[in-house]
């Protein structure tokens, strides 16, 4: 026996309705209520990250923010962006990636593509594949030693005068 009974189980599986979706706002809301897979983790996550903001002005409550780099290459970099500017988090974690990824899509655009790309293939075409996004070269690889190498070359310089 599992232990689990019908009663253990209350909130019913909702069908999302269409005429009542004027907004995000509503739509994840229905996702709440809708069940099944990952829409109701959206519709959590959500109202864990407007709880956690909420309370990020008052005294010893400390937000931290940790992600992959992966994820700015995505429209989420348009979240973290946001997030950052309104100051919503004090502790932000990521990788060096994410730096890669920041300042190529600041240059040039990344493109929507498909997880089943052959990567060969678009290799081929100077084309990478991040997931199901699609990266040409001259948008990350060249971009970045255009921008980064002249850094890197103030930085030497400046260590050697010292």
């Amino acid at each position: 026996m599992s232990g689990y009974g019908k009663d253990d189980f209350t909130a019913p599986v909702e069908d999302y309705d269409f005429t009542a979706t004027g907004d995000v706002r509503s739509l994840i809301d229905q996702m709440g209520r809708a069940g099944g897979f990952t829409a109701t983790k959206l519709a959590h996550a959500r109202d864990v990250l407007r709880d956690s903001i909420a309370k990020s002005d008052q005294d010893g409550v400390l937000n931290w923010l940790s992600f992959p780099a992966c994820l700015c290459a995505t429209g989420t970099r348009g979240f973290f962006l946001e997030a950052l500017k309104r100051k919503s988090f004090n502790v932000v974690i990521t990788t060096c990636g994410t730096l890669d990824h920041d300042i190529a899509r600041t240059y040039q655009d990344y493109f929507h593509g498909d997880f089943r790309l052959d990567d060969i293939a678009l290799a081929e075409e100077g084309l990478n594949r991040l997931g199901n996004v699609i990266i040409p070269n001259e948008c990350y690889g060249e971009i970045l030693e255009q921008v980064v190498l002249p850094w890197l070359q103030e930085i030497e310089a400046e260590r050697r005068e010292a």
